[in-house]
């Protein structure tokens, strides 16, 4: 009777846990703990690991989904599958690393298959490859480019959906100094941001050894709202971090960015600047081609010059709607019309129905008193 109280109070509490609770370990800890395993077990652990915490799956999930017991499973994270009479630690059983290769490889597909709404453009396209550069070739790799032309959008996609939850996305916040900076790195890395300064830089360090690709996305936040030591003091911690590591690194921000580094560029920003063989600047606004792949994906073909559209009494040009608007407002404002055009098409797209939802979302613009 006791035994099954007991076991319903653990069920209980693992359920009332947070996914990322479930796991008990940190990155840092594993590699230190599985030290004596083949280097391809150790990263097979390692991007287990970061997927589920990445994706928000359950330890005992995980283990269900690999088909394994979960005591075992925890006992190889903790490195004390070992044989009881020698002491000697025991390798991953060849099915359940099979089961984990399995379940990397099926969890990425469906990611992909689930992101319908994100669409490839030849801008997210340059995005992919300064990440492909900066992990292949372990160096920093520098991506400057305005807002609204979807970087965080390719970023954080190429990072859910390559090299296996390996090329962490880490969202830069502004205003939090540089506690809030490690705290921000830890998190994205997979361990617990609880520890003092210099042992917590320790354990990014030994966290992001190996094939690791880090994303920084919003730098430019820390030199905005944020004291000027700060920001030298986040780039110094990257700088230390790549040295240590050669681990690969994207440094994405806006032009507020490439100007302190241009600007700048002494110290610390002149040591991080130099070690980046690749500076990639992205277009100003989002091109005639970005929004082309944008309208395929709904159904429409790309508006002639001149070409007229009438809804009710107005009558306008979709060509230069789309010109207006990814000119000073960016791709969020194309993709909500779109996505209007979609409700009041009842699931179809149309150019009529699209110029419905771009008047109908300029008209909110004015504001009428009904005493005029």
């Amino acid at each position: 009777m006791e035994e099954n109280q007991s076991t319903q109070l653990a069920e209980h509490k693992a359920k009332s846990l947070t996914p990322r609770a479930t796991w008990n370990y940190s990155l840092d800890q594993i590699r230190r703990d599985t030290a004596e395993y083949a280097e391809s077990e150790r990263q097979l652990l390692a991007d287990c690991f970061l997927f589920c915490v990445k994706e928000g799956i359950a330890f005992r999930d995980f283990c269900q989904k690999i088909k394994y017991d979960h005591t075992t499973v925890m006992r190889i994270y903790r490195g004390t599958y070992a044989n009881p009479a020698t002491g000697e630690k025991y390798g991953i059983p060849a099915n359940m690393a099979k089961g984990m290769r399995d379940f990397l490889e099926t969890e990425r597909k469906r990611l992909v298959l689930g992101t319908t709404e994100f669409v490839e453009t030849p801008t997210a396209r340059r995005i992919f490859t300064a990440c492909d550069l900066a992990r292949e070739s372990g160096t920093p790799v520098f991506l400057w480019g305005p807002s609204h032309i979807g970087k965080t959008f390719a970023l954080t996609q190429y990072s859910r959906t390559h090299n296996h939850g390996r090329s962490p996305y880490v969202r830069i916040r502004p205003a939090r100094g540089i506690n809030g900076f490690l705290e921000t790195l830890s998190n994205a890395v997979g361990i617990s941001p609880n520890d003092k300064r210099d042992a917590l830089i320790a354990r990014v360090k030994r966290a992001v050894k190996g094939n690791m690709l880090l994303i920084l996305d919003e730098l430019h936040e820390l030199n905005l709202t944020s004291k000027s030591y700060t920001y030298f003091q986040a780039l110094e911690i990257l700088r230390e971090i790549y040295d240590e590591t050669g681990c690969g690194m994207v440094l994405c921000g806006t032009e507020l960015f490439e100007t302190s580094v241009m600007q700048e560029r002494n110290g610390v920003l002149e040591q991080l600047y130099r070690r980046g063989v690749h500076k990639i600047k992205l277009p100003p606004y989002p091109t005639r081609a970005d929004v082309a792949a944008i309208l395929k994906s709904s159904g429409l073909d790309f508006p002639e010059k001149g070409a007229a559209v009438q809804v009710k009494r107005a009558t306008e040009q979709p060509y230069e709607i789309l010109r207006v608007l990814a000119r000073e407002d960016g791709l969020k404002s194309i993709t909500e019309r779109i996505r209007y055009a979609r409700k009041l098409g009842r699931g179809v797209v149309s150019w009529e129905s699209f110029v419905a939802a771009h008047l109908y979302i300029q008209a909110q613009r004015v504001s009428k008193s009904d005493w005029d």
